[in-house]
């Protein structure tokens, strides 16, 4: 399956949400799992992170609300792991020129 139709309803649920004063910088697939078996979309704008969780229900993370940010790039990936809140968030990024920006 190609990747913009995979990913459709997430590229949707995710700009009916984007700000009028928000702008997008970059985009990603993220990965769950070993070897990548749940991939999501990343969506980085001008004051947030955006994107689904298990369920395909967009989750967002304010930039400000973001502490202890750790990158680590792997052979196939790059895992970024960051506190918001009570809760360590730990994404992985599949390897690619995007991602790098991403990252």
């Amino acid at each position: 399956m190609d990747g913009s139709k995979q990913f459709q309803k997430e590229i949707k649920m995710i700009g009916e949400i984007v700000e009028q004063d928000e702008i997008i910088e970059n985009a990603a697939i993220l990965v769950r799992g070993l070897g990548g078996l749940k991939q999501y979309l990343g969506v980085l704008t001008s004051s947030r992170f955006l994107t689904t969780d298990k369920q395909k229900k967009v989750v967002t993370y304010s930039y400000s609300d973001m502490l202890k940010p750790i990158v680590n790039n792997k052979i196939n990936s790059t895992e970024i792991k960051f506190q918001h809140g009570s809760e360590e968030i730990q994404i992985n990024i599949l390897t690619s020129n995007n991602s790098k920006l991403f990252s």
